[in-house]
Formats: C-alpha cells, sequence, structure tokens
C-alpha cells in the first residue's frame, strides 16, 4: 500500500483560496481611507498607478479576512448590547474634491447619527492606545491614519462625534475612542486640501515632491514605480510589524529586570533572523549579504555575519589532537533610540 502524508494538505488548499483573492482594484477618487497618508506622491499613484502596486501576500490577506470577520462580530456584539446599528456600508462623497468612503456602519445616539468605523488590533497595539490622541502620535504609520478616515467620515455625515470602535485581536475585548468633529475642523480642512493638491496633480499630469523622510520607502508598494532606478538591497530595510514592534517594546520594558526578557530577547532574535536570513539571500550579486540593517518603529535589528570558531574532535582523538572547525554564524543585535 502506498504511503501518503496529508498533513498540511487542507490548509494549502486554504492557502491556495486566498491567493486567488490578491488583487489591486482601479481607484478613481480620493478615498478617506487613504488621505491620512503622509506622503501625496503615493495617493496620486493611487489614483493613477493602481495597476503597478506590489501585490501583497497571502498571510497580509488572511489578515485582512480575519479584520472583517471581526468587524461582523463587532457590530454584532453592539446589536446584542441594544444599539440601533443603521447605514452599514453606506457610500460617502465631497464631490467636488473627489473624496469619497463608505462607513463599517452608524449608532443611533439621542444627539443623532454616529458613524463608526471597527478597527482590528494585536493585543500590544491596542493596549497602547489609551485616547485619541494617542492613534497621531502612534509610531506604526497605518494607525496614524485612523483619525483621518473617521472624521471624514463625520464630516461628510454632517455628524458631531466619530468613533473608532478598537478590538483585541487576542481577547475581543472593545474600547471605543471618540472623535468630536468640531475639536478636529482643521485637521479635516488640511485633509480636504489634500485632495485638492492629489486632483491637480493628476489634471495636470505631474508627481509632488519625494517625501523628505524616506525611511519608510523601501517597503512602499510603489517603491518600484517611485525609485525606478534605486536599489534599496538588503542592506537596510524600513518595516512595519505591529506584532513584533509591541514584543519589542515589551522586550525593552522588562530589560534586565525580569526573566521574561530573556525569553522575548531569544523568541524575538530567532523569528527575525528567519525572516532577514530570507532577504540577505536575495542579493544582487547572488551572494549572500553579510549585514542587514532593519528599522522599526524606534528598535535597530542588525543581523551580522560573524565566523565562529569551535575545537572540532572526533570521538575516538584525543582532544589535543583535533583541529579547529570556523563557521559562519549570523548574529541579531537589538537596540532602541531613546530620540
Amino acid at each position: 500500500m502506498k504511503n501518503t502524508d496529508p498533513s498540511g494538505s487542507i490548509s494549502a488548499q486554504v492557502k491556495a483560496h486566498k491567493a486567488t483573492k490578491i488583487r489591486v482594484g482601479n481607484t478613481t477618487s480620493n478615498r478617506a481611507s487613504m488621505l491620512g497618508e503622509e506622503c501625496v506622491r503615493k495617493i496620486v499613484y493611487e489614483r493613477t498607478r493602481s495597476q503597478d502596486k506590489k501585490l501583497h501576500d497571502v498571510g497580509l490577506q488572511m489578515i485582512f479576512d480575519a479584520g472583517n470577520v471581526i468587524e461582523d462580530a463587532a457590530l454584532n456584539d453592539l446589536r446584542e448590547a441594544g444599539f440601533r446599528i443603521v447605514h452599514q456600508q453606506r457610500d460617502l462623497a465631497i464631490q467636488n474634491l473627489n473624496i469619497t468612503g463608505h462607513i463599517d456602519a452608524a449608532i443611533e445616539t439621542v444627539d443623532g447619527l454616529v458613524p463608526i468605523d471597527v478597527k482590528s488590533m494585536s493585543q500590544h497595539v491596542w493596549a497602547s492606545i489609551k485616547s485619541p490622541e494617542d492613534f497621531f502620535s502612534h509610531k506604526l504609520s497605518h494607525v496614524n491614519k485612523y483619525p483621518a478616515q473617521i472624521l471624514l467620515y463625520a464630516h461628510m455625515m454632517g455628524a458631531e462625534y466619530g468613533v473608532l470602535y478598537c478590538v483585541n485581536k487576542t481577547t475581543f475585548e472593545p474600547r471605543d475612542f471618540w472623535f468630536r468633529t468640531a475639536d478636529f475642523i482643521d485637521y479635516i480642512n488640511d485633509l480636504k486640501a489634500k485632495a485638492v493638491t492629489v486632483n491637480d496633480h493628476i489634471a495636470d499630469k505631474t508627481l509632488p515632491d519625494r517625501i523628505k523622510d524616506q525611511r519608510h520607502c523601501p517597503t512602499c508598494a510603489f517603491a518600484h514605480v517611485c525609485f525606478p532606478d534605486k536599489d534599496f538591497g538588503p542592506g537596510v530595510q524600513m518595516i512595519e510589524d505591529s506584532e513584533l514592534l509591541a514584543k519589542l517594546e515589551r522586550w525593552h520594558e522588562t530589560l534586565g529586570v525580569s526573566d521574561e526578557h530573556e525569553e522575548l530577547d531569544q523568541e524575538i532574535k530567532d523569528q527575525f533572523k528567519k525572516s532577514a536570513l530570507k532577504t540577505m539571500s536575495k542579493a544582487a550579486d547572488g551572494v549572500m549579504a553579510e549585514r542587514l540593517e532593519t528599522q522599526i518603529g524606534s528598535f535597530l535589528l542588525t543581523v551580522t555575519k560573524q565566523e565562529r570558531k569551535s575545537w572540532e574532535v572526533p570521538d575516538i582523538v584525543k582532544k589535543t589532537q583535533g583541529t579547529v572547525k570556523k563557521t559562519d554564524v549570523y548574529v541579531v543585535n537589538i537596540e532602541r533610540s531613546e530620540k
């Protein structure tokens, strides 16, 4: 009888299906979800070069789909708690600025409708946000964009407030953050002015200047379009990984005071080295790179190639007759900037 091992076949089929969902849609308007983006040039590319956008991987697609499941569960929790949910996926627009969006839903209050946007977050990111102001100062750029989205929704609906309803992906515990529209009117006007700038560039077939702070550029989905002749190479990279950043923050908090620190130190280094070596193996000359620096939040992780010497002795020979064996190892170092 032929011996077959079916393990992994189910998950492989699920991932294959998820891969069929990875696509880039044509963007013809200034979506509220992207106007919080600091780089105006990227927004112009979203509008004019969407077909050239680098596709995300299956792992990220699964995270997106999980977010949709959490959104549905969160809205159902609100209904069961007695809230009346209306206008799910309602389209909104500021026609003269070509700003569009669609809300997850709105809830009815005694003062009128309030748009609500559900955001699922890792446990540590969720715990790091305690007030509306924390979104603006957060180290993750995609978290910085959340207020722009909900405030534009509230503005387009003429609502006094907009709510970001944040759900912990580990415990499913929610937190709601209320943004009073009138308190952020200058910010909203800046977002509208940004839309005008984007529209003008598209009409004139021009591009805004590249952003001065280019730390995020290597991981931008339009890097190959914006910098067609620039090879960022494996020597330096900027990544956004909320799970890893949360571990690094905890690593720093427990420095020198807890056994947890040693466990985190080993876990982070093992996890990071595995992905870093894949990147380092993709050096342009085909030779394994000897160093990789990666910035994530305020942390700099460096992988370097080092030579390790060991005394190699056959089991039946005395140590004095052994030979020195040299092997290459890759070592991870973690630093945190206090800036």
